[in-house]
């Protein structure tokens, strides 16, 4: 008597196993597309608080907002900048405090002056405080590696909540 398999056991393990994978697989990309997202909450509570900051001090802000987020000197921890959300792939080094864009990662942060609804005001093309990226305010740096309800990027609410859209 042989010891072993015979070849319909072992394809029959094989079709299993690739199962298993085309079920797995995009499951892991769609949970590593939301865990990215996670820098997004804290980096633009960071940017308010600095905002607030900016205009609070009677040295610097004099009552105002401040017109580019180099100006209030929030950076992300690559310490990289772009003069628009498609220049963060190059990964421009932060040498002088007129930076539109702070780089992330997965996204570019931007800030400015927007009047009296500077932080938190109606999120979009008039908000201050957004995540920018590859094509104008509001877009991640690269959007196949977010979530689809993250494409075009997130700002903080009235209420200092974050708001994706």
């Amino acid at each position: 008597m042989k010891k072993g398999f015979t070849l319909i056991e072992l394809m029959i393990v094989i079709a299993i196993i690739g199962i298993l994978a085309a079920v797995a697989i995009p499951m892991y990309n769609d949970y590593t597309k939301k865990a990215r997202t996670s820098e997004v909450p804290g980096s633009l509570k960071e940017i308010v608080k600095q905002q607030i900051a900016f205009r609070e001090d009677p040295q610097g802000g004099n009552g105002g907002w401040a017109d580019n987020i180099g100006s209030i000197g929030w950076k992300t921890n690559l310490n990289t900048s772009g003069s628009a959300p498609t220049n963060c792939s190059a990964g421009d080094t932060i040498s002088s405090a007129t930076y539109a864009y702070a780089c992330g990662k997965f996204f570019a942060y931007s800030s400015g002056n927007a009047g009296e609804n500077a932080v938190g005001g109606g999120c979009g093309s008039t908000s201050d405080i957004t995540v920018a990226a590859s094509i104008g305010a509001g877009f991640p740096i690269n959007s196949a590696q977010v979530p689809n309800d993250w494409v075009h990027g997130a700002c903080m609410g009235n209420s200092l909540s974050l708001i994706h859209y």
